[in-house]
Formats: structure tokens, sequence, C-alpha cells
């Protein structure tokens, strides 16, 4: 069998899965949407050593002309990469 433990991998975020509040720079915003933190853990618990890296797929900057959904993805992504490094 394969030994598995030192497979390298991607994660793919959609930031459409993000509650409208949180994230309106989007095409298609979710009122029953996950909140930031939620996100977080989720993050937390499939970030490693082992990821290669995270695509975050989605965001339009058009919908965001001051950069203010753009920050807050930075900032989640620094924040949950924090715990692996």
């Amino acid at each position: 069998m394969f030994d598995r433990v030192n497979w390298r991998y991607w994660l793919h975020l959609d930031v459409d899965v993000l509650h409208q509040h949180v994230m309106s720079a989007i095409n298609s915003p979710g009122r029953s949407g996950l909140e930031m933190g939620e996100v977080v853990i989720i993050l937390h618990s499939l970030l490693s050593p082992q990821c290669a890296g995270l695509a975050l797929m989605i965001l339009d900057p058009g919908l965001d002309p001051d950069g203010k959904y753009t920050r807050k993805l930075v900032q989640l992504v620094v924040y949950a990469w924090s715990a692996v490094l």
C-alpha cells in the first residue's frame, strides 16, 4: 500500500460559502452561509505542513471597489496559515 502520510495536497475554498453580510463581493451571496470564524475552524482542521497551497475562488473585485472584502480574505488566510507555520 502507498505511504500517504507524506502526500501533499491542495485546498480549494469558494468564498461564496460565506454569509452575505461577511462577504458580499461575490456573484451569488448566500443568506445561510458560514461566518468567518467557522471558516477559520475548518481551515485550522485542514491545514498542515503537507498542504501545498490554498486557492480562493469566486471573489469578484468589481463588487469590492474599496478592497474591504479582499482585505478580510487576506486576513483570514494569514490567520489560518499562522497556526501551521
